[in-house]
């Protein structure tokens, strides 16, 4: 096998591990806002929307594109996956920061926002991220909720303590890209206001809707239990 194609494996079964460990095998749903439609549809289920900006201050050269948000249902038996495309970024720095509107349609209930999945650079050399936010929300029937505004910064890992912002596998790809040697702080500020101005001017049919503010709490490093 060549290089090349061991390096694509190498993705593909990461990928794949990351999948099956958050999301399971659910289908990847698209995001629940979209440029291609005038309308919204909450009879059956709600819709969540945050903003994201990722940013990579270890490896300034490799800023994380975010692909994935991974939600599951709250409670120990029976729990519900789910796995939702983020879409293209709405701003960028070269070699600063990616950032995100993020929308995705549940049934009402109560969840946690697990991880979100990102990825950077260019083939033969591409890093993995997970972003650890585990943070539990509840969502009424035919509601749209805002969940806040999430920025996750990667910086150097210092501590075996800190979580890495990503797999350690493969081993010169995740080294490169910082993924392997850097963690994540991650913070949630409340910018409703502003952020709700941001969706309704690239979503414009949003105006005709009420948004409840719904911030998460402010994001401490998950423990064991938390990850379970």
């Amino acid at each position: 096998m060549t290089a090349r194609w061991q390096s694509r494996l190498n993705h593909l079964l990461f990928f794949c591990v990351i999948v099956f460990m958050l999301g399971g095998c659910a289908t990847i749903k698209p995001p629940a806002l979209s440029s291609d439609t005038n309308k919204i549809d909450v009879a059956k289920e709600s819709i969540a929307l945050l903003t994201v900006k990722i940013a990579n201050e270890y490896k300034t050269s490799y800023q994380p594109n975010i692909k994935y948000v991974f939600v599951w249902s709250n409670g120990e038996k029976d729990r519900e996956k789910y796995s939702f495309k983020v879409g293209e970024k709405y701003n960028e720095a070269e070699n600063s920061f990616n950032e995100y509107l993020v929308s995705f349609q549940l049934p009402a209930g109560s969840y946690k926002l697990r991880e979100l999945f990102a990825q950077s650079g260019i083939f033969p050399v591409i890093g993995s991220f997970a972003v650890p936010v585990y943070s539990s929300f509840s969502i009424a029937p035919n509601k749209i909720i805002y969940l806040g505004h999430l920025e996750a910064i990667i910086k150097e890992r210092t501590d075996d303590k800190e979580l890495r912002a990503g797999s350690v596998f493969p081993l010169i790809d995740q080294a490169v890209t910082g993924a392997s040697g850097g963690t994540f702080v991650v913070t949630i500020t409340d910018l409703f206001e502003d952020d709700i101005k941001l969706f309704q001017k690239k979503y414009p049919y949003l105006t005709q809707y009420q948004v409840d503010n719904l911030t998460l709490p402010q994001w401490t490093q998950p423990t064991e239990k938390d990850m379970q």
